[in-house]
């Protein structure tokens, strides 16, 4: 069974996070598929137009499969130099892939202390 879509969320433009927190909110979900998905998680490298560039943030991703749909939880610390960056997920199984339809941006908030800022 193909993949229809694939949705990534929180469904908001710009995530904000503290720098060196661990984040375990951005969910990617598949559309119903049998072979179950394989969804794999990328940081754009600030390329738009070429993917080839783009790391693999899977290994700080889980998953699991259930009712032949798939979801994944991204789970790591952003470091600054994330800042700004985009994360998408692409989901695939035997019969294609897709990527979600759009990208979550990193908004890193600083570290502000009282007499520092």
């Amino acid at each position: 069974m193909l993949i229809v879509y694939a949705t990534l969320t929180p469904d908001v433009p710009t995530i904000s996070v503290l720098p060196n927190v661990a984040t375990s909110f951005i969910r990617c979900m598949s559309s119903v598929a049998r072979l179950a998905p394989i969804i794999t998680w990328y940081l754009d490298n600030s390329t738009s137009s070429d993917y080839s560039d783009d790391m693999d943030l899977t290994r700080y991703s889980s998953s699991s499969t259930v009712a032949d749909v798939t979801t994944s939880i991204l789970s790591m610390m952003l470091s600054t130099n994330y800042h700004d960056a985009r994360i998408y997920c692409n989901v695939s199984n035997g019969y294609g892939h897709i990527m979600t339809n759009r990208t979550l941006r990193i908004n890193l908030l600083s570290m502000c202390f009282v007499h520092f800022c």
